[in-house]
């Protein structure tokens, strides 16, 4: 595995069972750290800095826990401090398994088991996102992107220190210095920017030093105060606008000896009428040009400081005055209710009896428990009465989420943050409150629309309506090598591997442009120059006027596929043609066949033949099965069991047995199962003619008995059932042993659990057909294989279903099944 941009993330994984993900992670060489449930995940949290949280399967614990994990993880994207990615395994895209990702902010999800190359793929995905979003080094280039970056950095201020922090009773000191933390990641600054918010008194004659981010400490102990004109803060109250200076000159009057060279910019925080709130001050490189996309920028981040400072103060003067606070928070977007220490509402603004839906005064004088549930009313008192008494609030300063109950009775979400403050000796206490309903409902929606496309293909890439590739995904990249910028401002055909016609793009693009959306395979050409399929889904996406803006173009590789396609089409025409010579063999040879066939029934099966735990089923066609079964226990304890299915059916089939035995058998239980069955392809291919060859399904069960390797080559599916139904469908992913010499992939175990069975059988069940020439099929196999178990009906009975299907009919093939269970 490959985890992008490096290898030194720590990912934190939640699975009840975490063995097989934790292996999984481990071959990328990042450092894995294991939770077991959501309460040692969020004791982790809360100490150590992670880079992804991936959550497998969680046991069946009490709700308060994931309740617990849900608020946690919500307050750290709510906050952007520490936030990172969110990666959730699911059994399948049905709305009952997603509910616990999408309940806990998934950003993306997978199906459960996720191959090792798509779980790579996602996690480095993920994280090179995370960085993108949270890091102070932009990567953006062009007007236009750096115009988006200073857009996103000023929302994020406004919505991190102001409309979210200005009423958490926070001290202003803490909510500017997170300000300026958000400010510093601005492109077009230094590397390690570094810089200062000042504050203004009322006359405007001095400077006191709010806040700072990197600077020295003899800078910030001679510029603990700058008086009016002194220095260049101290022009700034005077001068009222903002100014840039590309390294210390006269000005510059508050110096020490060894100050290193620097520049500033220099930006007044100026409210309405000119009145300066402060100032704040950008450490730059000595030499530097100034930029006048920055000095914007500086000053639409000016007015939003100035707003949190005026508003920071004008809380003050709220709660000192009980007339005014009524005033102006009857013009709130929040709802605010003040209680008195008897836990009585002493007031409600016009927002708060709007979320209550109660009128105006109707709530004066009632029990604050009136609007919340009753499972709350015990903890709200021990916390009055705590406050009461100590006079601190212990949750003051921070967000909590809890349901409300509205006149009707309705529950419904809010956030809630509360104040204190001592009149007179008499506590009092403030709730301001927010109805997160909208809201919620809306991250829903958010939630399921970014699930749904992040899970539509590995490779996605979006283009504006001339062809010109606006955006592509690392997983885009990893497939034709080519990277985001490489790509971007390119058209589409960049990939084209000529291919296609020009009717075949044509009738794509005329299907396109009628804002229908065009299914089909391409054969591309990768940035190396090599070809590759995949299978493309290309949506228009429009506008509300329906008028097409993008193009969404979601891919998936389909080249190994192809060729496995080509090369079993070989081998069906390879194995009727054998079939059609089968048929012709002279009946002359039919005593000699008896004699050899009475040979080959004493030497096909090994006395090495280990059948523990094994359950088999044979019905051949003729005296001699071409089909083989071989089984031992390896000396490590592992059970290894495979099942042959020669070309063709009988003695010329079952000549082959007796190879297969010696190389299982004598050599093949000393090597890796990878090897033997690689073995086993160059044997056969040394060993038997051009039109001979074996379809086979091998397993190995470890020790354990937790870990299951399985092994398809051009076989049905090998099927795992755990309590009567199939979990696992193992389909033919290597060629036939002794068809063609290609090189085999390495396979990763499964996880197995006792109990469970694991079926291997030969494609004559599958293809058993009705007088009509219907064949039996995949899926009515299955069902009918669940249904016997369901039934407790023993394995025979299979043999007496498929006699009934026929009605009569010939078996024309061999029949073989074997059950191993765990």
């Amino acid at each position: 595995m490959t985890f992008s941009p490096d290898q030194s993330q720590t990912i934190l994984l939640l699975d009840a069972e975490p063995k097989a993900l934790r292996d999984q992670l481990a071959e990328g060489g990042v450092q894995v750290v294991v939770a077991h449930n959501c309460t040692e995940a969020i004791a982790f949290l809360n100490t150590t800095p992670i880079d992804l949280l991936l959550i497998g399967e969680i046991g069946n614990e009490d709700r308060q826990e994931r309740e617990r994990l849900r608020l946690h993880l919500a307050t750290k994207k709510q906050s952007k401090q520490g936030c990172f990615p969110l990666l959730a395994l699911v059994a399948s895209e049905e709305e009952a398994h997603l509910e616990t990702a999408l309940t806990l902010g998934a950003d993306d999800y997978l199906l459960r088991p996720p191959s090792t190359l798509s779980l790579s793929s996602r996690i480095g995905w993920l994280i090179r996102l995370r960085g993108r979003l949270y890091s102070k080094t932009t990567q953006l280039q062009g007007e236009a992107a750096l115009q988006a970056e200073f857009k996103n950095i000023k929302s994020a201020l406004l919505q991190t220190s102001f409309y979210d922090l200005s009423l958490l009773g926070n001290p202003l000191e803490e909510i500017l210095k997170l300000a300026l933390s958000i400010i510093l990641s601005a492109p077009l600054l230094p590397k390690n920017p570094s810089g200062a918010i000042f504050l203004a008194d009322r006359d405007e004659t001095k400077l006191r030093l709010g806040c700072q981010l990197g600077i020295s400490e003899k800078i910030e102990s001679s510029c603990g105060e700058v008086l009016r004109g002194s220095c260049l803060c101290g022009q700034a109250l005077i001068e009222k606008k903002v100014r840039f200076y590309s390294h210390v000159d006269d000005n510059h009057t508050l110096s020490y000896p060894g100050m290193a060279p620097h520049g500033h910019y220099i930006v007044p925080l100026l409210h309405e009428g000119g009145r300066v709130l402060g100032v704040l001050n950008i450490y730059l490189e000595t030499g530097r040009s100034p930029s006048r996309e920055l000095e914007l920028f500086l000053s639409d981040i000016a007015l939003i400081l100035a707003m949190t400072i005026s508003r920071k103060y004008f809380e003050k003067r709220l709660i000192a005055s009980e007339v005014r606070f009524s005033s102006i928070a009857n013009t709130s977007n929040d709802g605010i209710i003040s209680i008195n220490q008897e836990n009585r509402i002493t007031f409600a603004n016009r927002r708060a009896n709007q979320i209550f839906q109660y009128k105006e005064g109707e709530l004066l004088g009632e029990s604050i428990e009136k609007l919340i549930p009753k499972k709350y009313h015990l903890r709200h008192k021990a916390g009055l009465k705590k406050a009461a008494t100590s006079q601190q609030l212990t949750l003051a300063g921070k967000i909590v989420e809890l349901s409300g109950i509205r006149k009707n009775g309705e529950a419904f979400p809010m956030e809630i943050s509360h104040s204190m403050w001592v009149s007179e000796g008499e506590p009092s206490f403030a709730a301001f409150i927010r109805d997160v309903t909208e809201r919620k409902q809306t991250e829903e929606k958010m939630r399921l629309q970014s699930a749904s496309m992040n899970s539509a293909a590995n490779s996605i890439m979006i283009s504006d309506i001339q062809g010109t590739i606006q955006w592509v995904n690392p997983a885009f990249e990893a497939l034709t090598g080519y990277c985001l910028d490489e790509v971007v401002g390119k058209k589409v055909d960049i990939l084209n591997s000529d291919y296609h016609p020009p009717d075949f793009f044509s009738s794509m693009w005329k299907t396109l442009q009628k804002g229908e959306i065009w299914q089909g395979q391409l054969r591309n050409r990768k940035k190396d120059g090599s070809l590759f399929w995949e299978e493309a889904t290309i949506t228009p996406i429009l506008d509300q006027e329906n008028t097409i803006q993008h193009f969404l173009s979601i891919t998936e590789d389909v080249t190994n596929q192809k060729e496995i396609d080509e090369t079993l089409w070989k081998a069906k025409v390879a194995l009727e043609a054998s079939h059609d010579q089968l048929a012709k063999v002279n009946e002359l040879l039919l005593e000699e066949r008896k004699i050899i066939e009475n040979v080959v029934l004493k030497i096909q099966h090994s006395p090495l033949f280990d059948p523990t735990d094994l359950r088999i089923l044979e019905k051949p066609m003729e005296k001699n099965s071409g089909d083989l079964i071989c089984a031992a226990k390896k000396s490590n304890g592992a059970r290894r069991v495979l099942l042959g299915d020669f070309a063709g059916h009988g003695l010329t089939a079952a000549i082959a047995g007796p190879l297969i035995s010696e190389i299982f058998y004598a050599i093949g239980m000393d090597m890796p199962i990878e090897e033997m069955f690689r073995t086993l392809n160059v044997r056969l291919l040394q060993a038997l003619n051009e039109d001979m060859y074996m379809t086979c399904g091998c397993l190995e069960l470890n020790a354990q008995r937790d870990q299951v390797t399985l092994f398809n080559a051009g076989m049905v599916n090998i099927l795992i059932l755990r309590d009567g139904k199939i979990i696992h469908r193992e389909p033919s992913r290597f060629v036939p042993r002794g068809l063609m010499d290609v090189p085999d992939q390495k396979k990763a175990p499964l996880p197995i659990q006792p109990g469970d069975r694991i079926i291997l059988c030969t494609d004559g069940f599958e293809e058993a057909t009705d007088p009509n020439g219907k064949m039996l099929g995949e899926e009515r196999f299955c069902q009918l294989l669940e249904t016997l178990i369901a039934q407790n009906r023993p394995l025979e009975s299979l043999i007496q279903e498929l006699e009934q299907f026929r009605q009569g009919g010939k078996q024309e093939d061999d029949m073989t099944l074997v059950e191993l269970t765990c």
